[in-house]
């Protein structure tokens, strides 16, 4: 009987290039090692999961209050002058602390929902379940309530140190292993090392010299890249090289989303004096929760669902449309502005429909010839930098 092989059971191994061939994807755990792992998995969850939930009510707390000046305070709690914004605009600090933590909720739950599926479908591959683990406790992490939580019951301090220390150490180490379990090149080994001993002394002892970390730190994410790209070119067959491209996707777009929220920002900023900065801030915070869920989303689709889709179709598509995108969002705002400030002169008053019409006019004129100039110098890049020797399909 015929069985389609899955991409956690990939197809013989293929020759590829200079006689590379693919490697097996992952390591199968069996019998008492895999109920060890699937043990220790849903005891770590446990742990996490419940000072996450306690955190909320103690979030909201430290949320609803004003900071009194600025030394001191956290970045996601308010400063006076914000709350001078918010009253001004009907709203009260507690609803801007509902907004906060609903944030938080929502980008735990993602990285959650990933490291559950991953758990299910695949705990006894051990790429798959120590990415579940790295998934649930980093991603835990990343909504920053725990430390509050530690504060407020100083009794919890080292669970949620753990916690801490879990989620930021396994999720670099996945990354030196990713995605076929293995340490390349063998140097990745010493900094797995170096970074969990990083972690180990910022999370137990947060008091060491910044002078030492900040350059530590650096350096290991650059060594990582670098890992990534010497595995990608050197050693990585079809399927790891679909599998590293999702999980490349999945951050660059993560990156460039971020980057597009912060320069709408700043063009309103610039063109809208009106609007109060409070709201910019709060539109990059939104940003900070939510596109970062994309990297795990992009995770679970290389270990489970990479050959559903055709990332390279995908990653033009982005390219293509998000490039655009940023384009005519500028040219929309330098050209309203342009005209309202003419606008202005002729006729004196102070905003009107027409130069925005006028803006709308200019972008639907300029949008196919633009899209067009984009798509061509796209593919010619993504032809000369991942080496497809497929005819670039068409985005139509």
């Amino acid at each position: 009987m015929y069985q389609r092989n899955g991409p956690l059971n990939p197809p013989p191994a293929t020759t590829e290039g200079a006689g590379r061939k693919s490697s097996p994807s992952t390591v199968v755990l069996h019998g008492r090692r895999l109920l060890v792992a699937r043990a220790a998995w849903v005891a770590l969850a446990a742990l996490t999961v419940g000072l996450f939930v306690w955190s909320i009510p103690v979030g909201y707390e430290q949320l609803s209050t004003v900071c009194e000046g600025y030394a001191g305070c956290d970045f996601l709690r308010l400063l006076p002058e914000d709350g001078k914004v918010l009253k001004r605009l009907g709203l009260s600090v507690g609803s801007y602390a509902a907004y906060t933590v609903a944030l938080s909720i929502v980008s735990v739950l993602g990285y959650w929902a990933i490291g559950a599926i991953l758990f299910w479908k695949s705990s006894g591959h051990r790429v798959a379940l120590y990415a579940s683990v790295a998934l649930v406790t980093f991603g835990t992490v990343q909504a920053d309530t725990l430390h509050w939580l530690a504060e407020a019951y100083p009794g919890l301090d080292l669970p949620v140190a753990l916690v801490y220390f879990v989620g930021e150490a396994s999720f670099f180490v996945l990354f030196c292993v990713f995605p076929d379990g293995r340490f390349v090149p063998r140097w990745t080994r010493w900094a797995a090392a170096a970074w969990i001993t990083y972690w180990l002394l910022d999370s137990f002892f947060p008091n060491w010299p910044l002078v030492i970390s900040a350059p530590l730190f650096l350096c290991l994410i650059s060594s990582l890249v670098v890992a990534q790209i010497y595995r990608y070119r050197r050693v990585s067959g079809p399927v790891e090289r679909q599998q590293t491209k999702w999980v490349v996707f999945g951050f660059t777009a993560t990156i460039a989303a971020f980057v597009v929220v912060l320069l709408i920002g700043w063009l309103f900023a610039l063109t809208q004096p009106g609007i109060p900065q409070f709201l910019i801030y709060e539109l990059s915070i939104t940003a900070l929760y939510l596109f970062p869920l994309l990297i795990p989303l992009s995770i679970g689709v290389a270990i489970l669902y990479h050959r559903l889709w055709d990332i390279d179709l995908i990653i033009r598509r982005s390219l293509v449309y998000g490039s655009l995108s940023l384009v005519l969002t500028s040219v929309f705002s330098i050209t309203d502005t342009l005209l309202q400030s003419l606008f202005f002169f002729i006729t004196g008053a102070e905003q009107s429909l027409v130069p925005t019409f006028g803006s709308v006019i200019v972008i639907a004129v300029g949008f196919q010839p633009l899209r067009n100039r984009i798509q061509g110098g796209v593919d010619r890049l993504f032809d000369r930098l991942v080496g497809s020797d497929k005819t670039s399909e068409s985005l139509q």
